[in-house]
């Protein structure tokens, strides 16, 4: 994993994925801390700006470079803030894996049924992130939409276009907001992790409390033509509600 591109305003800019099994969706792959034995996180890195490549680009080589995997990404699912550092996350089904990869002597891989990894992982944020994205994908009011094609950053590659949710949070003052897929206009939504971040050795609840929903506000879409990790900064900072 590289060093993520920092902005102007010293954003970290990257891209990750939530990557599950092509036939077998109930479980999700995940990857161990270089750092910290045990602790486990969605693969993802720096959307490297001297490699001239697509968000779509950078999350796959990142899914290689950490847990030796290929994948066919069906979307962008939305941008996430936590403090100074930006995540593109990706929706991917694992098409291949390696027996070996280029970080196998740092870090482990491994799946996790999706009801354990919310414990499993160490982060709150994406904790968070996993269990609004389970009630999207579960939700029974899902429906197909026709196929439609992201913009070049973004690079969506399926000519299929999965089903687009809303998601239940009830108890959130931004119920009706919080959607993970993308517009149809080339528009992400993005939204603020506000809560705290614990640190790889301290003792944490394994289960969201009741206030963590309110810990994840939409805060305005970013217009994703023609983004690019110089530009991210100033479309940041005129989005659009």
């Amino acid at each position: 994993m590289n060093k993520a591109t920092e902005s102007k305003d010293h954003f970290r800019l990257r891209a990750g994925c939530i990557c599950t099994k092509i036939g077998n969706s109930d479980e999700i792959l995940l990857v161990e801390s270089r750092k910290s034995a045990n602790t486990w996180s969605f693969p993802g890195g720096g959307w490297e700006e001297e490699l001239e490549e697509t968000l779509q680009l950078a999350a796959k080589r990142e899914l290689f470079e950490e847990a030796g995997c290929s994948a066919q990404f069906s979307r962008c699912m939305g941008v996430f803030k936590r403090g100074t550092r930006i995540t593109f996350l990706f929706e991917g089904k694992i098409t291949d894996n390696l027996d070996e990869w280029p970080e196998k002597s740092k870090r482990n891989r491994s799946w996790f049924p999706k009801s354990s990894a919310e414990k499993i992982l160490k982060s709150p944020f994406e904790r968070l992130i996993l269990s609004w994205y389970r009630n999207a994908i579960e939700d029974s009011a899902c429906i197909s939409l026709k196929s439609q094609s992201l913009p070049a950053a973004v690079d969506n590659d399926l000519s299929e276009e999965p089903p687009q949710c809303n998601v239940n949070t009830t108890n959130s003052p931004h119920t009706n907001e919080f959607k993970l897929f993308p517009n149809s206009d080339g528009k992400l939504k993005v939204f603020e992790y506000t809560g705290r971040e614990f640190s790889v050795d301290e003792e944490i609840e394994t289960n969201l409390d009741k206030n963590d929903n309110w810990r994840m506000n939409f805060i305005g879409y970013v217009d994703v033509h023609d983004l690019t990790n110089c530009n991210f900064s100033s479309k940041f900072k005129n989005l659009v509600n």
